[in-house]
């Protein structure tokens, strides 16, 4: 073949196929959230050094931080299960877990619009509602375009992260749907025996 060495094409194959008849025969979906509230850490973390003292992001790293908690107590929790059939209803309940998961984590760290919205197939950063603070170091210190900056990322962060500490964000749609993480989280903990 003049495109592809056949040895190696016929090695890739075995190792795509593997890694798919592993993830098809386990019992848990092979999703491990700990590595993305790690990403949404280091994300917080670069964006806060970029920003500086303009903004303040302590209360969305204390988030994550209590997320990733959660998550890990729950991956542990899960490895009870490694061993069990997939039918068993505590695998179902803790499967249906970790798909909410992926549908309230994955749109948070890659998506600029709402659920029901078609973003643009164009490169978005990490976190991409809170991405504008990188934008600070280009602007004046109490100018027009720095306070919307500044505003956009108060109404940003708690929104679209639900940050508990923030009163703003009581009744936001992303509030109530990390909420709705951490009792998931601790039915399938407590259900697990």
């Amino acid at each position: 073949m003049h495109v592809a060495d056949m040895d190696i094409l016929l090695k890739d194959i075995k190792i795509y196929l593997t890694g798919v008849l592993r993830a098809a025969n386990a019992p848990i979906h092979p999703f491990n959230f700990v590595h993305t509230a790690d990403e949404f850490e280091q994300t917080i973390l670069s964006y806060q050094e970029a920003a500086k003292s303009h903004f303040d992001f302590a209360p969305a790293l204390k988030e994550v931080k209590e997320l990733r908690n959660a998550l890990q107590s729950f991956y542990q929790k899960l490895q009870q299960l490694e061993t069990v059939e997939v039918t068993n209803p505590q695998v179902r309940k803790a499967n249906a877990a970790l798909e909410k998961l992926s549908r309230i984590l994955i749109p948070i760290n890659y998506t600029t619009k709402g659920k029901f919205w078609h973003d643009s197939a164009l490169n978005v950063p990490p976190l991409p509602d809170i991405a504008p603070a990188l934008n600070f170091d280009g602007l004046t210190e109490g100018s027009h375009e720095f306070n919307v900056l500044k505003n956009h990322l108060k109404r940003a962060e708690p929104n679209r992260l639900g940050i508990a500490a923030s009163k703003r964000s009581a009744g936001s749609p992303m509030k109530k749907r990390l909420m709705a993480i951490k009792p998931s989280i601790s039915f399938v903990c407590h259900s697990i025996h």
